[in-house]
């Protein structure tokens, strides 16, 4: 119990890390897509983000460390990566977009249906495990839309990285509250 206790004692950091994600997302959604190179290194800064963070995670979670830190390296590498190379990220981001929906929906998903019983919210991220889903299958089906218009692409790649910050930003300050929670129970116990 005592462990649990000081587990949950970090609620904060995740109260943090999602406000951050939400700033994220606010300052990504005013870029416009005049520029594939501006999009590429946003795309990098995001990435670097979203390593840190899984570091972050790693601190509070005793059982999936090893998972957490393999994604926050693979995240930085990737990032610092998409910095360097914008266009690639980019052209690589715009081809794989569908792919990297479905995988983010299903997780999204998985995650809801395992912390059902003790995240009041579960249905919020159902939700957007969903959508993501449907997306996914959106950006699959419309070439005509993602064509050759480097704009049109940038565009999505914006809405798609925004929405992603937001989404994270969401279901990590819903986390921090469910830690919370289960940090003053634990006290009190």
């Amino acid at each position: 119990m005592d462990q649990v206790h000081q587990e949950t004692g970090l609620w904060w950091l995740f109260l943090i890390t999602g406000i951050l994600w939400v700033l994220v997302s606010l300052v990504v959604l005013q870029f416009e897509a005049k520029s594939v190179a501006t999009v590429g290194v946003l795309v990098g800064v995001v990435l670097l983000f979203a390593g840190i963070n899984e570091f972050a995670i790693m601190a509070t979670n005793p059982g999936w460390k090893w998972l957490h830190a393999v994604l926050g390296v693979l995240f930085i590498a990737t990032g610092i990566w998409g910095m360097i190379h914008p266009f690639e990220a980019f052209a690589t981001l715009a081809s794989v977009l569908g792919f990297i929906l479905v995988l983010k929906g299903v997780m999204d998903i998985m995650t809801s249906v395992m912390t059902k019983g003790y995240n009041d919210l579960w249905g919020l991220q159902l939700a957007v495990g969903m959508i993501e889903i449907l997306l996914a299958f959106w950006v699959s089906a419309s070439p005509a839309y993602l064509g050759q218009n480097f704009e049109k692409r940038a565009i999505l790649i914006i809405i798609f990285v925004g929405m992603m910050a937001l989404a994270r930003g969401i279901t990590e300050i819903v986390l921090s509250f469910g830690l919370r929670k289960l940090n003053k129970e634990t006290a009190a116990a």
